[in-house]
């Protein structure tokens, strides 16, 4: 699972907060554990992994029934998301 972020802060918050909130919940929906891959824009805004794979994991995103996407809104809820979702 790739991860793109603005800047070298958020990049290291999400590492040391998040990590494994986001293994936890990938796990729960789909049973596999992912590899979490954090990156952040290059300094003049481009990324510097390949768009064609976002693409592929927005796309996975998208491809998860209503009833796959409530409960991961649940799931990130009950961790105290509740603004972001």
């Amino acid at each position: 699972m790739l991860i793109i972020v603005e800047n070298e802060f958020v990049r290291d918050w999400l590492e040391m907060n998040y990590t494994t909130l986001i293994k936890e919940t990938f796990s729960e929906l789909t049973k596999e554990v992912p590899e979490i891959k954090l990156t952040c824009v290059g300094k003049k805004g481009k990324i510097s992994l390949p768009f064609d794979r976002v693409a592929d994991i927005l796309n996975d995103i998208n491809n998860l029934s209503p009833k796959e996407r409530e409960r991961l809104f649940d799931i990130l809820r009950k961790k105290g998301l509740n603004d972001k979702v």
